[in-house]
């Protein structure tokens, strides 16, 4: 491959003696890594290489076809570089387990962040996953909704749209959008765009998402700073400027790994160190500010039925507080309802807690989300499908098998769910979700 020759100087002034053998990594295929849902186990990767950092990633021998795997589809696990799994490491060793935490994915698209912070969390907490960009916003919904979870708002909203909320985070990660270095090996598209004028403008970018995300957290909040480039000016100067503003101190990352590299303000992933892309991390620590508390105030008035929709469809209906918007129906974990109340009407909401479905008339239509939810009841009639059935259906096909049932049936692979299918007037119906349907033979 041809590497800019602004990058090579100085990659080579930095690594000196290692220079050569990070560039003949570079030229190697890059490992293939997945992480494995908590919430929805399989014994599939099972065995395979366990990464260092992250007890639910594993390191594959080959890349198998994901696309044509139903249980990618089904949420199962997540393709993800292995060295941004890193946040691990930091959420375990500076994130209490006492007590819900209210979090932040500042810039969460794709989604590998979000959905390893909702395994990693302490239960109760909530997540406002944020993507500003419509199109990658998309994608961070269907990865949201893949991974299960109840506890997650998705957010569509400027950094500075979040001017009203300072206080209110216990935790913000700002994974920032960077030059792209460490991804050159893996996507040479990044290394296409990279010029010295693209690292400058990132570097102006990340200051600015850094100074917002800042304000948003409360006095001893977490502050996790990452990229995947190894410009200082990027990772190092960026964590240097907030310290010496006033208001935080740096959290000291312990390696657990030799071949990750510690720098003064944090951590730094090499693919001749260790077997991932690059990467650079950072914790910091808020020593000052405000805190921003929800009321507690009784929850909003709930239809029958909504509730008749909570009772039917989820286990511990209980535990959810239904909320209707444009015709469709949201369940929203009670414990985190004061939060959401807050933040509704501040922010664009594209998702949150557990999409129910749309109710049409007499007629509930249940939703993607629900059928791939861990809180879905076990009595919701269902059928499981062989993985050629499972790819006719995930390819928006009928495979031609009966129903047993004429109510909404949840179609399943495994015991995992994928989607729903009803029978009407003798023909079965594909409710698998067009933007999701795969095309792969």
């Amino acid at each position: 491959m041809s590497y800019p020759k602004e990058f090579l100087d100085r990659m080579k002034n930095e690594l000196k003696d290692e220079f050569d053998l990070f560039l003949s990594a570079l030229e190697m295929p890059a490992p293939v890594s997945v992480r494995l849902n908590p919430f929805k186990q399989t014994e599939f990767f099972y065995d395979s290489e366990i990464i260092p950092w992250c007890e639910n990633g594993r390191y594959l021998s080959e890349r198998p076809s994901f696309t044509l795997d139903p249980l990618f589809h089904a949420g199962c696990y997540y393709v993800q570089e292995a060295s941004s799994m890193s946040i691990e490491h930091v959420i375990k060793e500076n994130v209490s387990a006492a007590g819900p935490v209210v979090a932040l994915d500042m810039c969460a698209a794709p989604g590998g962040k979000s959905t390893h912070l909702l395994s990693l969390l302490p239960a109760d907490s909530l997540l406002v996953s944020n993507e500003v960009i419509p199109s990658r916003n998309n994608i961070l919904r269907q990865n949201i909704a893949k991974w299960g979870s109840h506890s997650c708002i998705v957010t569509q909203s400027k950094a500075e749209d979040f001017s009203s909320l300072k206080g209110f985070f216990d935790l913000v990660l700002v994974d920032a959008p960077c030059s792209g270095e460490g991804l050159f090996r893996k996507d040479p598209d990044a290394m296409e765009e990279w010029n010295l004028m693209a690292v400058s403008k990132c570097s102006q970018r990340q200051s600015e998402i850094l100074h917002h995300a800042g304000e948003l957290l409360s006095e001893g909040g977490l502050l996790i700073y990452s990229t995947c480039t190894w410009e200082r000016e990027e990772n190092e100067e960026q964590v240097k400027i907030l310290i010496e503003r006033g208001g935080y101190e740096l959290i000291q990352l312990k390696k657990n790994d030799e071949g990750i590299v510690q720098s003064e303000f944090g951590l730094r992933f090499y693919p001749h160190k260790v077997k991932g892309e690059g990467f650079f991390l950072s914790a910091l620590r808020k020593t000052r500010g405000v805190r921003m508390i929800a009321s507690k105030k009784k929850s909003a008035y709930a239809e029958q039925n909504q509730k008749a929709i909570i009772a039917k469809y989820l286990e511990g209906p209980e535990l959810f507080q239904p909320f209707e918007k444009n015709g469709l129906v949201y369940a929203i974990p009670a414990k985190i309802y004061p939060e959401f109340n807050l933040i509704k009407d501040k922010l664009y909401i594209r998702h949150a807690g557990v999409p129910l479905g749309e109710i049409k008339g007499k007629d509930f239509i249940p939703s993607y989300e629900l059928a791939l939810c861990t809180h879905i009841s076990d009595k919701t009639h269902f059928k499981d499908l062989s993985l050629d059935e499972s790819l006719e259906y995930l390819r928006g096909k009928w495979p031609g098998v009966k129903l047993e049932d004429r109510s909404w049936s949840l179609i399943k692979y495994k015991g995992f769910a994928l989607g729903w299918a009803r029978e009407v007037g003798g023909r079965v119906n594909n409710y698998y979700p067009k933007e999701c349907r795969i095309k792969m033979m």
